[in-house]
């Protein structure tokens, strides 16, 4: 009988592979079939892909969000809002669906609101529901966010640059590990802004609502009183691997070298992991 690790491993598995079946989907309709072909071998090597194999939310996440994005740039309001209600019972970031959602279905229907957008407000009674589910457990229905803001998380509310300045200096005065934990952070925080701009600058050629998910998981992933776990957190904002496709459309022989590049990264995490060592 299988333990609970396996179990997890094999849980997180399946849903990288879901995750990565959408992601061809979603490209594909969006670009053409190299791009999605890239996309997914960029999301498959991403340096911080090692955690979609582990037991954490990341790959379970990506398999609903991803399936979400996919079926509202469809049309198909019903099961982008079933899709985003599973990704709100996973992590809190799939709130950012919502308004993508929104946005998406206004656009498509030139302002005039429709029966889908009736499922699309209903699909955060899921969270309603976990809600629920803390409050018969904990005494609270905000459990969640006292563990969040407690002493181990410290995940409090600030304005994003309040938490690059904080992490900036835990990178330049930190030692060993930390120094280059932060230093991660920073890295792939900037990156995400940068991603969130370009997809803003191209607004002719990829979709608004897309935009508007990844700005407002960036927001939320960055707006705390310091950054921690952004790697994987942009892991997982879905519209950009259609942003590096995009950029590496007009050099194709740049791709396999980026990919080469984010394999190695991924190994050397990889390593720290099973070392023992810390990776945020």
């Amino acid at each position: 009988m299988l333990d609970t690790i396996a179990a997890g491993i094999l849980v997180s598995a399946a849903c990288e592979l879901i995750a990565l079946v959408f992601l061809a989907k979603l490209i594909l309709q969006e670009r053409d079939e190299e791009s999605a072909r890239f996309a997914c071998w960029a999301l498959a090597l991403f340096p911080y892909a090692v955690f979609l194999t582990s037991v954490y939310s990341e790959s379970t996440f990506l398999a609903a969000a991803t399936a979400s994005l996919y079926y509202m740039r469809r049309g198909r309001d019903g099961r982008a809002a079933v899709a985003a209600s599973l990704a709100m019972l996973v992590r809190i970031t799939g709130i950012a669906l919502v308004p993508a959602l929104i946005v998406d279905h206004l656009i498509r229907r030139r302002g005039r609101p429709g029966r889908g957008l009736v499922a699309i407000l209903a699909s955060p009674v899921s969270l309603l529901l976990f809600f629920g589910y803390a409050w018969l457990r904990t005494g609270t229905p905000l459990a969640w966010e006292h563990a969040e803001q407690s002493a181990s998380f410290n995940r409090n509310f600030a304005w994003p640059w309040e938490g690059a300045r904080a992490t900036f200096q835990s990178f330049v005065g930190g030692t060993g590990g930390n120094s280059f934990v932060f230093g991660m952070e920073m890295i792939f925080g900037v990156a995400g802004l940068l991603a969130v701009l370009y997809m803003a600058w191209r607004w002719r050629t990829i979709a608004p609502s897309l935009t508007v998910f990844a700005a407002v998981a960036w927001l939320m992933g960055t707006s705390v009183v310091y950054w921690l776990s952004m790697p994987r957190y942009e892991m997982t904002v879905v519209p950009i691997y259609l942003v590096l496709a995009d950029i590496t459309r007009n050099h194709p022989r740049a791709r396999p070298v980026l990919l080469a590049a984010s394999a190695g990264w991924m190994g050397f995490l990889a390593t720290l992991l099973a070392t023992g060592q810390f990776v945020a």
